[in-house]
């Protein structure tokens, strides 16, 4: 059976991780959800159409009535009829008013147990507008809460990608370099000739002092310790990309040394803008507080054109007018809940604003500590890679007839710790990496 292995390249497990990653499809799945809800806030702003039919509206009623010249009471019923048909439009105002236009049709039946039954046609057309004359409509505070609401999923989608690029840059120069690391521990034991049954060999020989027997045994197993702990982190590390890419089988190859060269983006600095976003929500709510203790005005008109008649044509001449006018003015009093409301927004506001100016002094912070920290990892990488080829060539050199086994381990574990350092500051400079990219993308 033919097995096709794939070449997975660093920034090709970045791109598999983030689309696998269930963390990134909840907050794509949440970010998503927020841009519909804003659409539906901001469609608001937009004419509604609606249309009614009846057939019919029935109402029925009965009673007995007295009359001065009949002694006994007479039975009476009447039923009322209605079909009707309306459709209109409805809007939002820019400035936090609505307005509407109604057309409605009906065909009235009466009847009467004691009257003449009747039938007539009306039509109606209505024009309505109200408009507060002082303050921001709720609707404008609640559009512009939805569209925070979706810079503030969008951000949180960016921490989910830069968590989920972070897990499999870790998993990936842990199985690179301590691979690596592995295959040259076993050239070298092969090269050198180095096991347990060496060393009881050069004992039975005699080659070797009982005590330095005893400490070369002890530090060979030790060295084997370290070699399986190396294998360990390989295997959870390629376990975990298995799980981050979902792919089986694979061959790694290890990535060059990043060229970061734009500014970084602490952690704090996204949580800087979750505050700012904070900020402007609460200063919304401050402003409806603080509005709510002042006297408000608000405007309403309506007019209405109707026409009636037995035959249809008669209710669709628009002759008979009513209007109807209406100015308010809401004086608040007294209101303990409202004086409270507002006293508790502005200490919000004081609480976030201080909150803000410190998250800004600890950004600049973070980024000069960031930008520290990458100069120092790229010397250090430098050197723990330049210590893994020194340790590797010691082993190299060792000559052909030293028996002495120790000398052997020692440099061996030289090799294992130089690699365990290379690969920590390998994966710190890699992690690091992200924190420069806006967003978590390159």
């Amino acid at each position: 059976m033919l097995v096709l292995v794939l070449s997975l390249s660093l920034s090709l497990a970045e791109s598999l991780a983030v689309e696998n990653s269930p963390e990134v499809r909840i907050a794509l799945s949440q970010y998503q959800e927020k841009i519909l809800e804003y659409r539906a806030e901001l469609f608001d702003f937009f004419p509604s159409l609606s249309l009614k039919l009846e057939f019919p509206d029935v109402s029925y009623y009965s009673d007995e009535r007295y009359y001065p010249v009949y002694p006994e009471p007479i039975y009476y019923w009447q039923r009322f009829e209605q079909k009707l048909f309306s459709a209109g439009t409805e809007v939002i105002l820019p400035f936090g008013g609505s307005g509407s236009i109604l057309y409605t049709l009906l065909k009235r039946s009466e009847f009467y147990k004691l009257y003449k039954d009747r039938e007539y046609y009306e039509g109606e057309l209505e024009f309505d507008i109200n408009q507060p004359l002082f303050g921001v409509s709720l609707k404008w505070d609640a559009l512009k809460e939805k569209r925070i609401a979706v810079e503030m999923a969008k951000r949180n989608l960016e921490r989910a990608k830069r968590d989920a690029r972070k897990s499999v840059r870790r998993a990936y120069i842990r199985a690179c370099v301590f691979e690596r690391c592995i295959k040259t521990i076993i050239n070298a034991k092969e090269k050198l000739n180095l096991s347990l049954d060496e060393i009881e060999y050069i004992r039975a020989r005699g080659l070797i002092k009982e005590e330095d027997y005893y400490r070369s045994r002890s530090q060979y197993i030790s060295l084997l310790i370290a070699i399986d702990e190396v294998q360990e982190i390989i295997d959870e590390a390629v376990e975990n990309l298995r799980l981050f890419t979902n792919l089986d089988t694979f061959t790694l190859s290890l990535p060059p040394i990043p060229d970061t060269t734009r500014e970084p983006l602490p952690d704090s600095y996204i949580e800087l803008e979750d505050v700012l976003a904070e900020i402007e929500i609460a200063s919304m709510e401050y402003s409806r507080a603080k509005r709510s203790l002042f006297p408000s005005l608000n405007f309403s008109a309506d007019l209405g054109l109707r026409g009636r008649g037995e035959a249809l044509e008669d209710a669709r001449i628009i002759s008979r007018n009513r209007w109807d006018l209406s100015v308010s003015l809401n004086i608040p009093i007294f209101s303990l809940s409202k004086i409270h409301t507002f006293f508790a927004r502005r200490k919000g506001m004081e609480g976030l604003n201080i909150k803000k100016t410190e998250l800004e002094r600890k950004v600049e912070i973070d980024r000069r500590k960031m930008k520290d920290k990458l100069k120092r990892l790229i010397l250090r990488e430098e050197l723990a890679h330049e210590a893994c080829k020194l340790s590797l060539s010691s082993i190299m050199s060792i000559p052909e007839g030293l028996t002495d086994p120790s000398e052997k381990i020692k440099r061996m574990k030289e090799v294992v710790d130089n690699y365990r350092t290379w690969e920590g500051v390998l994966e710190e400079l890699f992690i690091l990496d992200v924190d420069f990219h806006i967003g978590g993308e390159e």
